[in-house]
C-alpha cells in the first residue's frame, strides 16, 4: 500500500515538471538525420577501438610474459590479441563502407 501510495505521490508531483513547456531537450547526437545517425554511432565506435586495441594488446602481452610457459595461457594470450585486431578490422571497413556508401549514394 505504501508503494502505491509514493508511486500516486511522485507521479503527481512530476507530472507538472514534465508537462512543463520550458524543458528543451537537446539532441546529444547531433543528428538530424538517418546518415548522420549511422556516421555518428561508426566515429563512436572507431574511436572507442582506437582507445581499446592498444589496451588490450598490453594486456595480452602481459598475460604472455607471465604465462610461464603455460600452453593455456599462451593460447588465451594470442586469443585476445587474434580478437583484438579481428575485431579493430571489423570497425575500419565499417567506417570504410559508410564512407564509401555515403560517396555512391549521397550527390
Amino acid at each position: 500500500m505504501k508503494k502505491i501510495l509514493l508511486t500516486i505521490i511522485f507521479i503527481g508531483l512530476a507530472l507538472p515538471l514534465l508537462s512543463s513547456a520550458d524543458i528543451v531537450i537537446h539532441n546529444p547526437l547531433h543528428a538530424h538525420n538517418f546518415d548522420q545517425l549511422i556516421v555518428g554511432i561508426i566515429t563512436f565506435l572507431w574511436w572507442i577501438a582506437l582507445a581499446l586495441l592498444p589496451l588490450m594488446i598490453v594486456i595480452a602481452g602481459f598475460m604472455f610474459v607471465t604465462a610461464a610457459g603455460d600452453p593455456a595461457k599462451v593460447e588465451k594470450a594470442r586469443g585476445i590479441i587474434l580478437y583484438s585486431v579481428i575485431g579493430f578490422i571489423v570497425i575500419l571497413v565499417a567506417r570504410a563502407a559508410v564512407e564509401l556508401l555515403k560517396q555512391i549514394l549521397l550527390p
